[in-house]
């Protein structure tokens, strides 16, 4: 077994300091590069995704801003105060066109 584990050592690094080089070399090179590669696949992972999730806030806090002008319209123009009277005209209240309710 010891012999075996040798000739792969001498096989693998060979007998030559410029082979030994050589391999070290490479194996550096290619774990400098594996490294910075998945570095690079992280960091632009991370800027997409916070790019998307805040782009996604946005759109959302528009929408609800939108919403609750058009109650408060609503309720000015009506002289509505209590929010059943509003869910009972079909202002407030679930939309089959909305992907999310609201409660106040």
């Amino acid at each position: 077994m010891k012999d075996k584990w040798l000739k792969w050592i001498v096989r693998r690094w060979g007998s030559d300091i410029f082979q030994r080089t050589q391999s070290r070399l490479t194996l550096v090179y290619s774990g400098l590069l594996m490294l910075f590669l998945i570095i690079f696949i992280v960091i632009v992972y991370a800027l997409l995704y916070f790019i998307i999730l805040n782009d996604q806030e946005r759109e959302v806090e528009a929408v609800v801003e939108q919403e609750v002008r058009l109650i408060e319209e609503h309720m000015n123009t009506n002289k509505i105060l209590d929010t059943r009277m509003l869910e009972i005209q079909g202002v407030i209240g679930p939309s089959q066109d909305q992907l999310f309710n609201y409660i106040e």
